[in-house]
């Protein structure tokens, strides 16, 4: 599965309300779900989830399905021409994904490697017994 996050800084289609989900799963309709309408009406809509296999009737109609991939939800009334400075009762979501690698190594490193301090003497009675190398497996 790849989940692009460029669109995040970019446009996207806006929807109001909640997005339909499967009742088993959890999984979104999204654009490349198959809708099939029941015959002798004009909103039921059987959707088979791709994911789990779950029957799904909607009542749905044709705007409200999904025709690109990517919708951003809103979750109250959005005005446009408020220009109000956020308050301290605000909140924000920000999404910070560090792909610096600083995280994990990712070439061993050969010889000895000594800490740039000159705390080591100090800090060693937190050292415990259970403490010692931290390998993935396989790894020297």
């Amino acid at each position: 599965m790849e989940i692009k996050l460029d669109c995040l800084g970019q446009e996207a289609e806006l929807a109001t309300g909640d997005p339909i989900t499967c009742a088993n799963c959890g999984a979104y309709l999204n654009c490349f779900s198959e809708l099939i309408k029941v015959e002798g009406s004009d909103d039921d809509r059987n959707w088979t989830c791709e994911f789990c296999g779950t029957l799904n009737v909607l009542q749905i109609e044709d705007e409200e399905v999904p025709q690109v991939d990517q919708i951003s939800y809103i979750a109250e009334q959005f005005n446009e021409e408020s220009k109000e400075e956020p308050t301290s009762g605000d909140a924000y979501i920000i999404f910070c994904i560090d792909i610096s690698g600083s995280m994990c190594v990712s070439k061993e490193v050969s010889g000895k490697m000594t800490l740039k301090t000159n705390k080591l003497a100090q800090l060693q009675h937190l050292q415990t017994i259970e403490d010692g190398p931290q390998w993935m497996p396989g790894q020297a």
